[in-house]
């Protein structure tokens, strides 16, 4: 071996950060430095985490392989099918994890979420014999029959408690998610509460108005009109139907107040079918996928958001939402009611009531001094979820996964 390689050798003998495989079964964008939620998080990682590899699933992915930093995302082509994209992610996201752990030192694997990735996770970890960390962000355990199906429900439940017994440790985004598992059965020494966190610098109230004018103008929408704004994947988890319902009841009073909903999903062409349906207009919008960089500005041009969900853990949007001083509308479900402090940072309403959830949204728009309370408040409760305090904990959870750092109580 030359000077050089020995060199080179001895260099990544003494870095004794992690490496980790991470298999999650969401939806990226095809080149990895655009979905920039997660790819800052591992960035502000690497004093601890040396290299991450992402097996994740992207629509019209042309390559296999993209680069952001410490970052290295394996693209599996999203389909058309959502069976055969299940199948094809078992399969292919096996096969690419495998070939991965053969060819580098890999030190922990981590399961975004406890369905595909969570089944592709174990096997990998089990048959390299590393740790794995599996992440439960939502209210899996206790998902509504009548939303997903009385037998879908269950099979989730069965399927997210048989990974998490199988993982070395459960990362739990809520301390209501930390005591459904338990409720459960799962062994309260293996469970993590890690909640989502927060870059205050970026979501500054302080320094986007001028940015949310722009979007205000793209949008249509006039600099004075009142804006209700709600951002995220377009699935029926998030109640988004049910929000069109409460918008449509709100305009008879507010005819003035506009609605955009920020997302794309598998739920778009059934919320564009209810704009019609509802005779809502350009009042209510849907301007698809926006890049993260844009999410401050959005935030910026709103007056309230609203997070109509059937189920969640502690969504990341409504964090942002709060550190925007923005007053907050969401449902009583999951992690929620821990974020959005009833009469304090915003209204909490039964999931799946539209009458309720238009109550709500009128007494925010109609208020513009309760609009600033809850906005004050929210900014100074989002400094609880600093970026930099999770960061280092996000660290710690893998460090004790790995082996090397004492056990953290929860």
């Amino acid at each position: 071996m030359g000077r050089a390689a020995a060199a080179v050798s001895a260099a990544r003998g003494a870095d004794r950060r992690l490496t980790v495989c991470v298999t999650a079964k969401m939806m990226y964008p095809p080149r990895v430095r655009d979905q920039q939620q997660d790819v800052g998080t591992y960035r502000a990682l690497s004093p601890w985490v040396r290299r991450v590899y992402v097996i994740v699933t992207s629509p019209g992915a042309r390559v296999r392989v993209s680069h952001a930093g410490n970052v290295v995302a394996l693209h599996i082509p999203h389909g058309p099918n959502a069976a055969w994209r299940w199948v094809r992610f078992l399969a292919t996201a096996w096969w690419i994890g495998r070939k991965v752990m053969r060819r580098r030192r890999i030190d922990l694997v981590m399961a975004a979420e406890p369905f595909a990735g969570g089944l592709v996770g174990i096997r990998l970890g089990r048959a390299a014999r590393v740790p794995v960390v599996v992440h439960i962000q939502g209210d899996l355990l206790d998902l509504p029959p009548a939303l997903v199906g009385r037998v879908r429900a269950r099979a989730m439940r069965w399927l997210t408690l048989r990974v998490a017994r199988r993982a070395t440790l459960v990362r739990c985004i809520s301390r209501g998610v930390v005591d459904a598992c338990v409720e459960a059965g799962l062994d309260r020494t293996r469970l993590r509460l890690l909640p989502i966190r927060v870059d205050l610098a970026r979501f500054d109230p302080t320094r986007t108005g001028a940015e949310g004018l722009r979007v205000r103008e793209r949008l249509g929408v006039a600099p004075g009109a009142l804006l209700i704004v709600s951002a995220g994947s377009l699935t029926i988890h998030k109640g988004y139907s049910v929000l069109l319902e409460a918008f449509a009841r709100l305009r008879k009073t507010m005819p003035g107040v506009n609605l955009v909903i920020a997302g794309e999903g598998p739920e778009r062409s059934r919320l564009e079918a209810d704009v019609d349906r509802l005779g809502l207009g350009n009042a209510a919008r849907l301007p698809g996928w926006m890049m993260y960089a844009d999410v401050p500005a959005l935030l910026a041009a709103s007056d309230v958001y609203a997070q109509p969900s059937f189920d969640e853990g502690i969504p990341r949007a409504v964090l942002e939402a709060m550190a925007m001083a923005r007053p907050v509308i969401a449902s009583r479900v999951g992690g929620l009611p821990e974020l959005v402090r009833e009469g304090t940072t915003g209204l909490l309403v039964p999931p799946g009531d539209p009458d309720a959830l238009a109550a709500a949204l009128a007494r925010a728009c109609g208020d513009r001094l309760l609009r600033e309370r809850f906005g004050e408040a929210g900014r100074e409760a989002a400094g609880e979820y600093e970026m930099g305090r999770a960061i280092q904990q996000y660290a710690e959870l893998l460090e004790e996964a790995a082996g090397r750092r004492a056990p953290v109580a929860t």
